[in-house]
């Protein structure tokens, strides 16, 4: 016989085989089991229920990563795409069934894999990672991403896979660049604003110069006549 209902037996005294148990005491006996049904059915409903929600929540989660604008994908512990939404996809231009099985680094620039193979074993040791790298599109083109890279755990801490969650940040590269670049000629102008100013000063001078020799040499009629070829080699110059 169970513990537990032996237990409650001997509070009700109906263990005791040489005493029959009077009708209030089976009365009671079929009060208590009758109320121990109750607590089971509404405990069974209230799992019930909280399956019922929790799966409902599930599915709501499962459909809002799947529309997501982020591309969100799913790999296994030997780096292979296991599942994905389809904003992943699209980013890529593949089809929902291109994917599965694509080992990771393959959708990857080559140029990139020493950064995304180091942020992976990061992520192995436990940290969240994110990397910026140029990812491969169906058609050969290439875009830039930014990647966080986080673990799915057991309970005891083992490690079955990880998600990947990914923004398309080629835009804001392009603007990044553009800037620079507008940048380099802005300080390329400055250098040669100085340099001319630099130039043009000593000219000034120069030319000033010039000038009053040419004033004095028109002053003088008689150096004039001597050099006659003075104040024209001056006014050329």
């Amino acid at each position: 016989m169970h513990t537990a209902l032996l237990r409650q037996l001997r509070k009700l005294g109906l263990v005791d085989e040489l005493t029959l148990p009077d009708a209030a005491t089976w009365a009671a006996l079929l009060e208590h089991i009758s109320d121990s049904y109750a607590e089971a059915d509404q405990d069974r409903y209230l799992l019930e229920r909280s399956l019922d929600l929790s799966s409902q929540e599930m599915h709501d989660l499962y459909k809002g990563l799947e529309n997501a604008v982020e591309g969100i994908s799913r790999l296994d512990l030997t780096q292979r795409y296991v599942d994905f939404n389809r904003a992943f996809a699209v980013m890529l231009g593949y089809g929902m069934d291109d994917l599965l099985g694509r080992a990771w680094l393959s959708l990857f620039h080559p140029d990139d894999w020493p950064a995304l193979t180091d942020a992976h074993r990061q992520m192995l040791d436990g940290e969240k990672v994110e990397v910026e790298c140029r990812a491969l599109r169906r058609d050969g083109t290439t875009l830039h991403q930014q990647v966080s890279i986080v673990a799915t755990r057991q309970l005891d801490g083992q490690c079955t896979g990880y998600y990947c969650f990914t923004k398309d940040i080629t835009v804001q590269k392009q603007i990044q660049t553009q800037r620079l670049i507008s940048d380099r000629m802005a300080s390329v102008g400055m250098v040669a604003s100085g340099v001319g100013h630099e130039i043009n000063n000593p000219l000034a001078t120069v030319v000033l110069n010039l000038e009053m020799a040419l004033a004095g040499v028109q002053g003088l009629p008689a150096l004039a006549a001597a050099m006659p070829d003075l104040g024209g080699m001056l006014a050329d110059a």
